[in-house]
């Protein structure tokens, strides 16, 4: 009686591992310190890939700020993707920051006083 050939041995299949990071809410009043504990969170789970970073950045940011950076989150660079984001959020959030802050103060009433 004779056996017929058993099927080949499967090959290495594929692991995807599901990372457990906590990426704390975004900080629009100092997004280089938020950045930085993001960082940070990135180093401890060996996250080292350009679009992994950038996924976990673009999933954590709230619809006011990720408006901020649509233009990048729907059409992400090629090449260091996470950068781009990265800087272009220290750049956009700092500024609308600034018109926000502007905007208070300008529209606080005077009162007897004069402007310095």
């Amino acid at each position: 009686m004779s056996r017929s050939p058993s099927p080949p041995a499967p090959g290495p299949t594929p692991v995807v591992t599901a990372m457990s990071i906590k990426i704390p809410p975004f900080w629009p009043s100092d997004p280089e310190v938020w950045l930085a504990q993001v960082d940070a969170q990135f180093v401890t789970r060996g996250i080292t890939t350009q679009k992994f970073k950038f996924d976990y950045v673009v999933a954590s940011l709230t619809l006011e700020f990720a408006t901020e950076v649509q233009d990048l989150i729907l059409k992400p660079p090629s090449t260091d993707p996470y950068n781009a984001l990265r800087e272009q959020l220290i750049k956009r959030t700092t500024a609308l920051e600034q018109k926000r802050l502007q905007q208070h103060f300008s529209s606080e009433e005077l009162g007897d006083r004069t402007p310095s």
